[in-house]
């Protein structure tokens, strides 16, 4: 079963507060072990100064029962002292408990100390180090049972501890976790409403962790792609279904009247050509959507060969030429590029423009087509002097269907031309924009000079 997020986290957290803390108790027990050591070789060395100086002032060596006498006056065993004295070959001689004689002292070392149990007792004990004229050498043993009670108290408490501060831990960190992941929750609940008819919520972002700003403007800038994703798509099926009921409801009249009574044969062909007519628009309207469907699925993959994009508007100019010469249209070419792409798309983009530019061009007035290289780019600009595009239409001219409602929009056409010449130049990693100037319009083309791969 998979686990939550806020588990995983706590279970973290949780690992991480176990170990420090282990870690800590761990040194907090050897500081406390390491303590109670320096002060048993503090009083080990003290006790053996004074067995040093014992020796140095008395006779013993004749008489070891006075030494030993001595010794249990410097060492005595109800105050937890235990010694053992060992001769000049430093064999055991004698010892304050006979247990002591059990065991071996072989790798008994001058000056380290040393730890024993005798019985249920700990000891910890000292050779004497110091060289003297005696022939006797003594082990000094400390009691150190209130040392290991302590200790063993102590490692209960801290083990205690331990538990109670990982269970507050894990408490406190899931209660943190719970709140500080609701934004988490807030987003997912939004989520869930999610859908066509709910696209306007939006998360707040100032009542967000600094940590979690970013990945909600990044959710808020999606649901805004979403909803305008959602309006074009609505609004181009408006405009689809608006731009095919005017010619079929045209086909569908003049075949009724067609019908509704006998004629002769030449109102039948003058019918079938007017449906022609309507068909063949209706073909070029399909064709163009399923243009920009292949250019949003992105399998609009263009040629990679060379475009001589001066040819390419000349035969664009010599197109359109007589139709502009009926309004007294002069157009003129200057400059020459040359790109890599597809020559019949990159023809078609230079139609569209050229067909606006002529369309809406003032009677007697000059459409310029200027080419030139700059900066790696080849530069297109098409400019006809007319009816200036008003500023709010100028962010929807490359929708589809979307056509300015004044002067501009009895043209026949349907609104397509622009969104298939942006399609066009985005496949080969360009860019068009609109420059208004003073009652002009120029659209400006930029193309990389190499292809794109």
């Amino acid at each position: 079963m998979k686990t939550s997020l806020t588990s995983r986290l706590v279970w973290f957290f949780s690992i991480i507060t176990l170990v420090v803390l282990i870690s800590l108790g761990a040194v907090l027990s050897q500081a406390v072990d390491h303590h109670f050591q320096e002060m048993d070789l503090s009083e080990l060395q003290l006790k053996h100064q004074q067995i040093q100086y014992q020796l140095e002032r008395t006779e013993t060596d004749s008489d070891p029962v006075l030494l030993t006498g001595e010794l249990d006056y410097l060492l005595p065993r109800q105050l937890g002292w235990q010694f053992i004295l060992f001769d000049s070959k430093n064999e055991p001689y004698y010892a304050s408990n006979v247990d002591l004689y059990d065991i071996s002292w072989d790798q008994l070392e001058a000056g380290k100390l040393i730890s024993i149990h005798l019985g249920e007792h700990h000891y910890r004990g000292l050779f004497h180090t110091e060289k003297t004229t005696s022939k006797w050498q003594v082990l000094a043993l400390l009691n150190i049972d209130h040392h290991d009670h302590f200790m063993q108290y102590f490692l209960q408490i801290l083990w205690v501890s331990l538990i109670l501060a990982v269970l507050l831990m894990t408490g406190l960190g899931w209660i943190v976790m719970k709140r500080a992941l609701k934004p988490l929750k807030r987003m997912s609940a939004l989520a869930s409403k999610v859908s066509s008819e709910h696209l306007g919520e939006r998360i707040m972002l100032q009542d967000l962790p600094a940590e979690l700003r970013e990945l909600a403007g990044v959710f808020n800038a999606m649901l805004d792609r979403l909803e305008a994703s959602f309006q074009r798509l609505s609004q181009f099926s408006a405009d689809i279904a608006h731009e095919l009921r005017t010619p079929v409801n045209t086909l569908l009249t003049q075949s009724q009247v067609a019908l509704s009574k006998a004629r002769s044969v030449e109102e039948y062909q003058d019918v079938l050509a007017s449906n022609i007519e309507e068909f063949e628009c209706l073909g070029r309207m399909i064709s163009d959507m399923l243009f920009l469907a292949k250019a949003d699925k992105g399998t609009l993959i263009p040629l990679h060969e060379q475009v001589h994009l001066a040819s390419e508007a000349q035969r664009v100019i010599d197109y359109y030429q007589l139709l502009a010469s009926e309004q007294n249209i002069q157009i003129k070419l200057a400059g020459d590029a040359v790109v890599q792409g597809d020559s019949v798309m990159l023809g078609r983009a230079l139609a569209n423009l050229m067909s606006n530019a002529v369309r809406y061009a003032d009677p007697g007035s000059e459409i310029d087509v200027t080419l030139s290289q700059v900066d790696h780019h080849a530069i297109i600009e098409v400019t006809n002097e007319g009816v200036e595009i008003p500023l709010e239409h100028r962010s929807h001219l490359f929708d589809r269907f979307y056509r300015v409602e004044s002067a501009r929009s009895n043209d026949g056409g349907v609104g397509l031309g622009l969104a298939i010449t942006r399609s066009i130049v985005e496949a080969h990693g360009g860019e068009i924009e609109l420059a208004n100037e003073t009652h002009k319009t120029c659209f400006r083309v930029s193309l990389p000079l190499s292809a794109k791969s």
